[in-house]
């Protein structure tokens, strides 16, 4: 993992499944320093004491479904909190449950993966979306966004729009991936 990311703060959040128990494993092989919360009320605590303590997590990856909020509905909570808005939002979705990428992205995810997460998938996605953070500043949105498949890594889109984010390019979420 390249030192920049290294030096980044990213908050799993979801139960202790199978499939985000391996995205906490990846983590560590890593490197990325990272904490957990097995639902919402825990991660909006967690993502604000981190930022009241000077030390905010720089992109939180959401399980979409967790016992006491949706995924959805903690990206909205998120979002609206002047205090840890600015936090990037990756949805970890059961193929089963992708909904609607544009909905997501919306309410403010900068990213979208398909569980079970390939590795390579992940790393791409993080890379992407954390390395980018050294130049940036905390404040908003800045357009534009590039794509993961199961057959492509992350990359910018043609306008060299500075945001990049992971979203399936497949037309058809339910296909499962190899």
């Amino acid at each position: 993992m390249p030192a920049d990311i290294k030096q980044k703060r990213l908050l799993m959040v979801g139960a202790n499944t199978t499939n985000n128990e391996m995205v906490r494993t990846y983590l560590a092989q890593w490197e990325c320093p990272h904490e957990a919360a097995s639902g919402g009320e825990e991660a909006l605590r967690l993502l604000r004491q981190a930022s009241a303590s000077g030390e905010p997590f720089d992109l939180a990856l959401l399980d979409m479904t967790m016992h006491d909020l949706s995924g959805e509905q903690l990206g909205r909570d998120i979002k609206a909190d002047a205090e840890i808005k600015d936090t990037r939002l990756v949805m970890l979705a059961s193929l089963g449950q992708q909904g609607n990428a544009a909905r997501l992205e919306e309410i403010g995810f900068a990213g979208y993966l398909v569980k079970p997460v390939k590795p390579s998938l992940l790393f791409d996605c993080l890379l992407n979306l954390l390395s980018e953070r050294v130049s940036e500043t905390r404040n908003g949105s800045l357009g534009g966004h590039a794509t993961c498949s199961p057959r492509a890594s992350c990359r910018r889109k043609p306008d060299g729009a500075r945001r990049v984010s992971c979203w399936p390019r497949t037309t058809s979420l339910t296909r499962r991936w190899r």
